[in-house]
């Protein structure tokens, strides 16, 4: 029997997190709630390591009142492994749900100590948002460990996926203590807190060539990878076009602020603490997403976030190579941040660019639909 039969109208479905502070993994996390509740199913949102608060640039601060008003239940199991264990137990005893959608390693063991304490087979789908490469060699091999733990282990990026088998079948000992599959499940987003570009005025954002107002933006965390060197140094390239610099963060860099603004004075605008449901578009929007590997980018919520605006973005080679869609399409650009002229001419050219008619498949292509249909794969394979 498909399991689907036994619950025609609606499943409780448990989604954890670290925290809801301001990142990619918990952007996903929110987005599969609100789809999730929409859908009619019962969500509840769990904390495991620290409830976010005003003290910290986070989802919560704005989307609180999105998040209750939907019936999504906010849980905080923050403190001492006993803690958290005990807290577990209680909500998966009280709750009872069909599904745990994990977006935390550590909250996944602690998940399957409980179940097996209650022995409750309770299905349990765990994602990866942190290359390998990004930790040291015995946090690494924690992480696969704690990865044992999940019924379905998901990889976000086709990077993520070939590390990860790379690495856990490097040695005769990690073939034998790694054996859970990694699949590829690519993020999405929540399709209605990103604005529809018929919302605005289409006539403006068509108008091309030289009556529109090139704009830079700059999306996402004050991390090292994410080069704000190469930023200054494109932006640099059409400043005398004219051009305009909006640089949006979690939380200020004063660092980055004072160069900028030094620099560049009133073309630069700043915005902390907003998402992108914040942003106004223009016509003459394109979007820098440069790292020091071009392969950290291809999970990045930031650049489906602007596809689905039609707004193209520029990334390090290899940065498009998780969404070819996008690439053949022009709304991700592969460039080389150290041929400046190629930069130059790659910005020009994508704010040129206008990608209208191809904006309803681009959305349903990115929408977190597609993501969630897979987590929810358990309905008809474990029945």
């Amino acid at each position: 029997m498909d399991r689907r039969a036994l619950y025609p109208i609606a499943m409780k479905i448990g989604i954890v997190v670290d925290h809801l502070r301001m990142g990619g993994a918990e952007r996903v996390a929110l987005d599969q709630a609100y789809q999730l509740s929409d859908d009619g199913h019962v969500v509840a949102l769990a904390q495991f390591a620290g409830i976010a608060n005003k003290s910290n640039p986070n989802y919560l601060t704005g989307e609180l009142e999105d998040i209750l008003s939907r019936g999504i239940k906010l849980l905080d199991f923050s403190g001492g492994h006993l803690h958290q264990l005990s807290s577990t137990l209680s909500w998966l005893k009280k709750y009872e749900p069909e599904l745990l959608i994990v977006h935390s390693l550590r909250a996944a063991v602690i998940i399957k100590i409980a179940k097996f304490l209650i022995k409750k087979n309770i299905y349990m789908t765990v994602s990866i948002h942190q290359l390998p490469e990004l930790s040291a060699p015995i946090q690494r091999y924690k992480r696969f460990l704690y990865a044992q733990s999940a019924d379905r282990l998901f990889a976000c990026s086709l990077a993520m996926q070939e590390q990860w088998r790379k690495e856990t079948t490097k040695y005769f000992f990690s073939r034998i203590l790694f054996r859970k599959k990694i699949e590829l499940v690519r993020n999405g987003v929540y399709l209605a807190r990103i604005r529809s570009v018929s919302n605005y005025d289409q006539n403006s954002l068509d108008l091309k060539g030289d009556d529109f107002q090139l704009r830079v933006i700059s999306l996402g965390r004050n991390v090292a990878w994410k080069r704000a060197d190469i930023l200054v140094d494109s932006f640099e390239s059409v400043f005398d076009k004219g051009a305009h610099l909006l640089i949006m963060r979690p939380e200020k860099n004063d660092e980055l602020e004072d160069l900028l603004s030094s620099k560049f004075g009133e073309s630069v605008k700043f915005m902390y603490g907003k998402t992108i449901s914040d942003l106004i578009i223009n016509s003459g929007d394109v979007h820098l997403y440069p790292t020091d590997s071009g392969r950290h980018s291809q999970s990045s919520i930031n650049l489906i976030e602007m596809s689905c605006l039609g707004i193209p973005s520029l990334v390090s080679p290899g940065g498009g190579q998780g969404w070819p869609e996008l690439l053949k399409i022009g709304l991700i650009v592969e460039v080389n941040w150290k041929e400046i002229h190629s930069v130059k001419r790659a910005i020009t050219t994508s704010a040129n660019s206008q990608f209208s008619s191809v904006l309803s498949e681009v959305r349903e292509l990115l929408s977190i639909k597609r993501n969630i249909s897979e987590h929810l794969g358990f309905l008809k394979t474990n029945v």
